[in-house]
């Protein structure tokens, strides 16, 4: 029996060492501009559809390829698309339409613009495997085509159908990251759609404190709970 005392030691010093570890790292101290607003980030938008002909062909379009590309029905995108601003502009490569909408699901919405090549230039010789034509409007296959391979700076979002959010509030969830990441705050910057998964994301942002130019990013998806932490550079020259 002389050796429990010996292993209570053991235990008992296991335990401070992580007490002491989770404490060290809990007194990080950071400190942050508050970088935007909430309820402010999207009152500079002036809707604006535009109502050309050319414009209007071309949102309908896009509607198609978007609910096809994220098998989307109708309601979803009735109940959770707001249609923000389309145009068509000339470029190097012949003209793109550009088309801006946001995602809301419950409180959280995320911004975003889509764009893809509706005409290309003649004489452009760029991607000849895709065999699009040259100098006329393109079609909805044509679009398919240069969207699946990203040819003329052609791209749409990701967006996964759900509609359901883990947290009830953009309060608790930057609560709920700042939690996680055992420091004593993050600044709320921005909410997105994450590129990969298609899912509504937080990131809120800091500085540490007494360091040179060493910031932290926080990033929360609000449909499944998980947090990812970086530490990264606060500018670079």
């Amino acid at each position: 029996m002389k050796y429990i005392p010996s292993l209570f030691k053991i235990v008992l010093l296991t335990i401070l060492i992580s007490c002491t570890k989770h404490t060290e790292k809990a007194g990080q101290s950071v400190t942050c501009i508050q970088f935007s607003d909430y309820n402010e980030r999207y009152n500079w938008i002036n809707d604006s559809l535009s109502k050309n002909d050319t414009c209007i062909i071309y949102q309908a379009i896009w509607e198609e390829l978007f609910l096809e590309k994220n098998n989307l029905n109708q309601k979803y995108f009735d109940d959770h698309i707001i249609l923000c601003s389309s145009t068509w502009g000339a470029w190097d490569e012949g003209i793109s339409f550009n088309i801006c909408y946001k995602i809301k699901i419950d409180w959280a919405i995320a911004y975003n613009c889509d764009q893809f090549i509706i005409k290309i230039k003649k004489g452009n010789t760029l991607y000849p495997a895709l065999i699009l034509p040259r100098d006329t409007l393109l079609s909805i296959n044509d679009i398919r085509i240069a969207l699946n391979n990203a040819a003329f700076s052609s791209s749409m979002l990701l967006l996964s159908n759900d509609e359901i959010l883990k947290f009830n509030s953009n309060k608790s969830a930057l609560d709920n990251l700042i939690y996680a990441s055992n420091l004593n705050t993050l600044c709320f910057n921005d909410i997105y759609i994450d590129r990969f998964t298609g899912h509504m994301m937080i990131e809120a942002d800091a500085q540490y404190v007494n360091t040179s130019n060493s910031c932290v990013q926080g990033f929360l998806d609000l449909i499944n709970g998980k947090s990812t932490f970086e530490n990264i550079p606060c500018t670079i020259n």
